[in-house]
């Protein structure tokens, strides 16, 4: 199953290219400067954060995130809820 994905999110008010990456994804998935190929807002997703062994794996999903250029930086786990609310408020908002 794919660690990594690009996914454009598109409500009435704003559009967003969203970068996800598995927390136990140890290999380099988008390169550096990515979101400069998008004319719109980019952010990251750090997914299965239940799942990582070490919090030094979630790091360095959130340095390969940021190194692509992402805006903002979200943590979450979809089994645990963990990260949800922040990330579902931030995509709501304006």
């Amino acid at each position: 199953p794919p660690r990594s994905t690009l996914f454009p999110y598109t409500t009435l008010f704003r559009s967003l290219e969203l970068l996800l990456i598995a927390a136990s994804n140890q290999m380099q998935t988008f390169p550096q400067g990515f979101s400069s190929l998008f004319n719109q807002e980019v952010i990251g997703i750090v997914t299965k954060i239940d799942m990582a062994d070490k919090e030094e794996q979630i790091e360095k999903a959130r340095r390969q995130l940021k190194a692509a250029g992402a805006k903002e930086i979200f943590e979450i786990s979809a089994t645990e809820n963990e990260g949800i609310d922040r990330l579902q408020a931030y995509l709501e908002s304006d």
